[in-house]
């Protein structure tokens, strides 16, 4: 893929367990994997999911210090098995006041100017870094488990952020740790469908991305071969696709030799 796209990847949900830093990780290997790697992955999660997935320990908030100005690009990132360099977080984040948050949203809008970013954040929507990213973000990437409950719970404070600070990112849908087999499942993706939600991938169940947790990467580095990776891929490039969108990125194919200019109208 050529004329690489820059911006914005926010990974958010208000359901906890929805699998949003297993998602992080996934659609920055894949699209790593698609020839397109980020500039890098960035933890604003509190907990720091991200960065132990990543096998840092979450001790210094270099996240935290970059938006605030404290740091530069550079100098926030650290490596990783998958080479997709980290920006990582720490518990001071649950301490930033709410502020902070157009001054961070603003700083990543800025760096997404010019850089790829994947971003993970927490189940607090509303507080300052997760606020911050979602209005940020170029590319929101919703992850959705397929129960009543975590459906229920994955928008509403999302939707009214939006709307509140009248952003209108891209947003991707993908279900999480799918089990087709359950009519309850097939029933809530009716149920989905009728809210004109649209599902761009559904990730199944599978032990894989578990295990890509002992290999400090993504499931797409771990087991690349596995469904669970097979169906990030594919979301990253949908993901791929709108980012080129919107940043006027030409189409990603060779164009070939230019035709001969028009002969010069002869009258009569």
């Amino acid at each position: 893929m050529t004329d690489r796209p820059h911006g914005i990847i926010t990974v958010a949900s208000g359901k906890g367990g929805s699998g949003k830093t297993t998602s992080a990780l996934a659609i920055a290997g894949a699209l790593k994997k698609l020839g397109v790697a980020p500039d890098a992955v960035m933890d604003l999660d509190y907990g720091a999911s991200l960065t132990r997935s990543y096998g840092y320990t979450p001790s210094e908030g270099f996240s935290e210090a970059l938006l605030d100005g404290r740091i530069g690009f550079a100098d926030a990132l650290h490596d990783t098995n998958e080479g997709i360099p980290l920006i990582p977080a720490s518990a001071t984040l649950a301490a930033v006041e709410k502020g902070r948050m157009h001054a961070w949203r603003d700083r990543l809008r800025e760096l997404g100017r010019e850089k790829l970013i994947v971003i993970d954040t927490s189940d607090d929507v509303l507080s300052a870094p997760v606020a911050a990213a979602i209005l940020a973000a170029d590319v929101l990437a919703i992850p959705t488990p397929l129960t009543q409950k975590a459906y229920a719970r994955a928008y509403p404070e999302i939707a009214g952020l939006l709307a509140g600070q009248k952003h209108n990112p891209e947003q991707v849908w993908f279900g999480t740790m799918v089990d087709q087999r359950p009519a309850l499942t097939r029933q809530l993706l009716r149920e989905i469908a009728e809210d004109g939600v649209e599902l761009s991938v559904l990730i199944p169940r599978g032990i894989a991305a578990d295990e890509a947790d002992y290999a400090a990467g993504s499931v797409v580095m771990a087991s690349p071969k596995s469904k669970v990776s097979t169906a990030y891929v594919e979301l990253a490039t949908m993901i791929y696709a709108r980012l080129r969108r919107l940043t006027g990125a030409a189409p990603g194919i060779d164009a070939g030799r230019p035709t001969r200019p028009l002969p010069v109208a002869v009258n009569g």
